[in-house]
């Protein structure tokens, strides 16, 4: 059995401790889906007491190759009047082009070579992901130069099963970024502004900016934003409304998806264009993106069978060697893949099946012109997700 690993806010604020004093290794890799989080972090660097940063980008005239060795040679070679800075290069994956593993064994033998001098500065590389079996991974981690965060979960985890629905990790991290602000934001409020933004840390944190100047000066000593201020200075984005749209399908909750879909039928959703539409189009944008996700949905649970969906209930430290294995296998390492996790626990196989049916019907409706009711292909879905069929 795998031991049970740390979350993300656990794993964010070590990081946060250690970017902000004491020694740093000469290579450090900072891997993760999610931008807005490591750019948190690299603030944490820029703000060192004596810290003189770089950022190294390719040019745009640049071969892979020769941005490589102009890497090397900026990491390696002492600066006449900046000693001991802090070279950051951004998602090194496009950096390093085709030969990122290659490229990336040799930096880190340059970080720990014995002989001769090590490089001059620090090398801070971000990245979506760094394989946690490679030697570059195990070497950054007996140096301290490994941070690799997990998403966010906005939902709490299978195994969870007592405690409010909103103390989710998502939730308990806006409350901690309020208070790095000198605010106090409760669960629930945290709670309402996930509903109503939905799980996107940038957007989530301008809106508590936001709210603070709205409440700046009437907060008092208390400087406290409530549910209430959420409610009353935060709109509902047509993305978190489509999301709340499938979880009232998934929960066979009639009344509210109908309530959903009028709302946006009438105020419009974002289309994969960006475009604001409405209607019969807007139908068309929610049985579109609803198939889609269905469609990923029904093939991995054809790949894993009952067992491992079952598996995917328990705690990932709680799983055999072969069952870690198999997922991994089947669904990735990505960070995407807790998304598609939750829906395999939440959806079964039939259920999906169903669901997809009666979307692509809606569809095909659309398309030919024959007509199609989107409140009775709404029941006809919630019955098929809800298990009412």
């Amino acid at each position: 059995m795998a031991m049970k690993r740390a979350g993300f806010l656990e794993l964010h604020a070590e990081a946060r401790d250690r970017l902000a004093g004491g020694a740093l290794p000469r290579l450090m890799v900072i891997a993760g889906e999610e931008p807005y989080h490591k750019e948190s972090l690299l603030e944490v660097l820029r703000a060192r007491e004596g810290a003189t940063v770089e950022i190294f980008a390719r040019r745009a005239d640049e071969s892979e190759g020769d941005a490589f060795l102009r890497l090397l040679d900026a990491w390696t070679t002492a600066s006449l009047f900046a000693r001991d800075e802090i070279l950051i290069a951004r998602e090194a994956e496009s950096l390093l082009g085709a030969h990122a593993s290659t490229r990336l064994s040799r930096l880190g033998e340059l970080a720990t070579r014995l002989e001769g001098e090590p490089p001059a500065h620090h090398l801070v590389l971000t990245m979506r992901s760094l394989d946690g079996r490679s030697k570059l991974a195990k070497r950054l981690k007996q140096d301290d130069g490994l941070v690799s965060l997990p998403l966010l979960r906005d939902s709490p985890p299978p195994w969870m099963d007592s405690g409010p629905t909103h103390d989710t990790e998502l939730n308990q991290w806006l409350v901690a970024e309020a208070r790095r602000r000198e605010w106090r934001l409760g669960l629930d409020a945290a709670d309402a502004l996930s509903r109503r933004i939905g799980n996107e840390p940038a957007r989530l944190v301008r809106a508590i900016e936001q709210l603070i100047e709205e409440r700046d000066g009437t907060g008092g000593r208390q400087r406290r934003i409530s549910a209430d201020d959420v409610r009353a200075h935060v709109l509902h984005t047509s993305a978190r409304l489509m999301t709340l749209f499938d979880e009232s399908l998934e929960r066979g909750d009639v009344a509210d998806a109908l309530s959903l879909l009028d709302r946006m039928r009438h105020e419009g959703v974002y289309d994969h264009n960006q475009r604001l539409v409405s209607g019969v189009e807007a139908d068309d944008t929610l049985l579109r993106g609803l198939a889609t996700r269905l469609a990923k949905l029904i093939d991995a649970h054809e790949r894993l069978g009952p067992d491992l969906v079952g598996a995917l209930g328990r705690p990932p430290w709680k799983r055999s060697a072969a069952e870690s294995e198999a997922l991994n296998a089947a669904l990735g390492a990505g960070g995407r893949r807790v998304f598609l996790e939750r829906d395999l626990r939440r959806i079964p196989a039939a259920g999906a099946a169903d669901a997809f049916d009666q979307a692509v019907a809606g569809l095909r409706a659309l398309r030919d012109g024959t007509g199609l009711s989107m409140h009775a292909t709404t029941v006809r879905l919630s019955r098929s997700l809800g298990g009412r069929r």
